[in-house]
Order: structure tokens, then sequence, then C-alpha cells
């Protein structure tokens, strides 16, 4: 089952291009704003961006999407890509800061009244990300909506963006870029890092010590011997890139609060 044809390969590429080009408009848009901000947009932010949108479309091609229909572990990298790859860059490149600064008055106090509303507030608080993406992953592999989701298109698609949102709500409170009610200390950020690395691992160990196939949509496009191959693979992807990923977010959180607490100690120049 694929979940799109190639035309929308063509759309999807045009989409996020012309998303890539908004930024950067935005992005010039900034730097010519001399009098209300004092310093140029990081070209790294905008670098963040498009290597964001490269990865979303490397996750919803045609290509992917029929690699993941056919393997476990091709399906496992796709879903990693999204939720530890494409979120975190998003979140890094700050769209609603730079939209907040470079939008016309009338559409800046509408962003921020949405950002500042009762739900914004709420879906933003750190456990309420964390709850998120521990339901997901694990409803999504041990349920009946992931052979659902591969027998209907309607429900992949509903499974994407369940993904989606989860690794937002999940991200943005370690990222912590964009305006927000909720701001936790570096030391929570390393605590709400460290306690969900052990969920994803064991969830990986889980599917990758599991002597039957689990998933029958797999069984029934390869052998047996294959199939479960597959998905021992697809269960390392998963333990050993969320851990890859989750040391590499752990020490980027630690180093950002050394080099805070280097700024704060160094005396101001009068």
């Amino acid at each position: 089952m694929s979940l799109v044809p190639w035309p929308t390969d063509a759309l999807l590429a045009v989409g996020l291009a012309s998303a890539g080009a908004v930024y950067a408009v935005r992005a010039s848009r900034w730097n010519a704003m001399q009098r209300r901000v004092p310093r140029r947009w990081p070209a790294w932010q905008t670098s963040c961006f498009l290597v964001a949108m490269a990865v979303m479309f490397v996750c919803f091609s045609t290509a992917m999407d029929r690699a993941a229909d056919s393997s476990f572990a091709m399906h496992m990298l796709q879903h990693l890509l999204l939720l530890l790859v494409w979120a975190p860059l998003l979140l890094l490149s700050r769209p609603s800061t730079l939209a907040l600064t470079t939008a016309a008055p009338v559409w800046r106090r509408r962003w921020a009244k949405l950002l500042h509303g009762r739900p914004a507030t709420v879906l933003s608080q750190p456990i309420v990300g964390w709850l998120a993406m521990l339901v997901v992953l694990w409803a999504s592999h041990f349920s009946s909506l992931y052979e659902s989701a591969l027998d209907h298109p309607l429900v992949h698609v509903a499974e994407h963006a369940a993904y989606i949102a989860a690794a937002l709500l999940f991200w943005f409170p370690v990222i912590g870029g964009d305006p927000s009610r909720w701001r936790m200390s570096f030391p929570l950020r390393l605590l709400y890092l460290f306690t969900f690395v052990p969920q994803a691992a064991f969830l990986g160990a889980i599917i990758e010590q599991s002597r039957r196939v689990l998933y029958p949509h797999y069984a029934a496009t390869a052998s047996h011997g294959s199939a479960l191959l597959d998905q021992q693979n697809g269960g390392v992807i998963m333990w050993l890139g969320g851990a890859v990923v989750s040391l590499g977010a752990l020490l980027l959180t630690a180093a950002a609060w050394a080099r805070t607490e280097r700024g704060a100690a160094e005396p101001v120049s009068s």
C-alpha cells in the first residue's frame, strides 16, 4: 500500500521547497530590520530548516513509503527520522520566532494570541510532550493500529500525523527556542531526556528479542525467516538509533547549560 502516488512526490517537493523559500525570505527580512532586531538571523538556523524540509521529503517520498510497506526495518527508519531528526531540526530553526518578528502587525497579534492561548499553553507543558511521545510509540507498535495503518491509507496518514505532533510536543520543552509560557531549567531538561531514553530502548529491545513475527503484514510478504530478521533489524534501529540521538541531545543540552553558566559568570564590562 503506497501512501502517495508519484505525482505527489513532485507536489511534496514543490511544497517543501516553497516553505524553504518563504523561510529564507523571512530571514532576509529579519536581517533588514536593523532598528528592531540587533543581530542577524543565524545562518545555521536557516540550514536547520532546510535540512528539516529535506528530511521530510525523504520520509514521505514514494521510494521510502514503498520500502516501509515491505520492510519493518525501513518503517522504523522512517519513524525515527520523523521523531528524532526532523522535529528537533525544525524547532531549532525557530520558525515561530521568525514569523512573529517579520510578519505584519495584524498577523503578529493573531499569531501571538494563538501561541499564548489556552490550548497552546496546555499542549506545550513538558509532561504533555513526554507522555505524548510515550503513548504514540507504545500504542503504534503494540496495538492493532500498526496493522491498520499498513492496510488503510487514511489510518496511515493519521499515524504519521500523530508521530509529527508527538515529536514536536516532546522536543519543544527541550529546545525551547520559540515563545512559550513553560521554561524548563537545564537540569530538568536533562532529567526529561534521561528518563525517556529507557522507554525507547526497552521498546526496541522487545521487538528485537521477539522470536515470532509481530506484524502479520510483513509475514505475508516474505518468508518467516526473512520477516523475523527484518523485524529484529528494525528493533535494533529503534533502540540503537534512539540511544545515539538521545545521548547526543543530552550532551548538547549539558554543553548549552555549561555555556550559559560561563556567560553568567563573566563580569560585565563597564
